[in-house]
C-alpha cells in the first residue's frame, strides 16, 4: 500500500544523481484475485485499481504539481508487522489476522508522516488545502484529520485499492485544485511501511 511513495522516492533519487529525468510510475492492484471470500473479517476490505503517473525533473506543462518533498520508511520493527497482513499467491491468499493492529498502527503513523512533512518543509497546518491519504478505511481517515484539528479537504470515496488509491484520488480530483495548493498524500502499508508526499499545485 506504500509501494507508491516508495516508487516516487526512488525516481527522486534518480534525479539528484542524475541518472534519469523523466520516469513512469504504473500501480496496479488486482486484489479480488486472491481475495478470502470466507474471510467475513476483512474480505470486504479490498478493492482492484491502477494508476499512472509521469514525473520529470523540470516543468512539463501549466497542469502540473511540483513535488516539494517525499519521504518513506520500513517500519518492520513495529507491532504485528509481516504477519498482521499478508498476501501469498500460492499457498494462501490476501490475509489480515490482526486487523487491530494494523488500524492502530495505521492511525498512528498516517497522522505522524502528515505532522512530519509539514513540519519539515515549515508548512502551518492552516496552509495547506488537501488531504489524501491511502484508503485503507474510512475510520482510519476520519481519526488522522480529527486529530488535525484542520478544514482540510479529504477524500475518501474509494476502498482500499493498494499502492494505487492515492494517485486515482488525486487524479479524478485535481480539477477541483487550484494553483498553490498544498496536498499532503500520507500512507501506511503491510509490513509495515509508511511516506507521504507533499506536493503543490503549479
Amino acid at each position: 500500500c506504500s509501494s507508491f511513495v516508495n516508487t516516487v522516492e526512488i525516481v527522486d533519487c534518480f534525479f539528484e544523481s542524475k541518472k534519469a529525468s523523466k520516469a513512469l510510475i504504473v500501480v496496479s492492484e488486482n486484489n479480488s484475485l486472491y481475495n478470502d471470500t470466507s474471510n467475513k473479517i476483512s474480505f470486504f476490505l479490498w478493492g482492484d485499481g491502477a494508476a499512472a503517473v509521469i514525473i520529470t525533473d523540470s516543468r512539463y506543462s501549466d497542469n502540473d504539481f511540483e513535488i516539494l518533498d517525499v519521504n518513506s520508511r520500513g517500519l518492520g520493527h513495529i507491532g504485528k508487522n509481516t504477519d498482521a497482513v499478508y498476501l501469498q499467491p500460492v499457498n494462501g491468499k490476501l490475509k489480515m489476522p490482526a486487523g487491530n493492529d494494523v488500524f492502530q498502527q495505521a492511525c498512528k503513523y498516517i497522522l505522524y508522516e502528515t505532522e512530519y512533512i509539514l513540519k519539515k518543509n515549515n508548512i502551518p497546518i492552516n496552509q495547506w488545502a488537501y488531504f489524501i491519504p491511502h484508503h485503507a478505511n474510512k475510520r482510519i481517515t476520519d481519526y488522522v484529520a480529527n486529530e488535525l484539528i484542520s478544514s482540510i479537504n479529504k477524500y475518501e470515496l474509494l476502498g482500499n485499492t493498494g499502492s494505487a488509491s492515492t494517485p486515482i484520488v488525486l487524479s479524478q480530483n485535481q480539477i477541483n485544485m487550484k494553483k498553490g495548493d498544498i496536498i499532503v498524500i500520507p500512507v501506511f502499508g503491510g509490513g509495515y511501511s509508511s511516506g507521504s508526499i507533499l506536493l503543490k499545485k503549479c
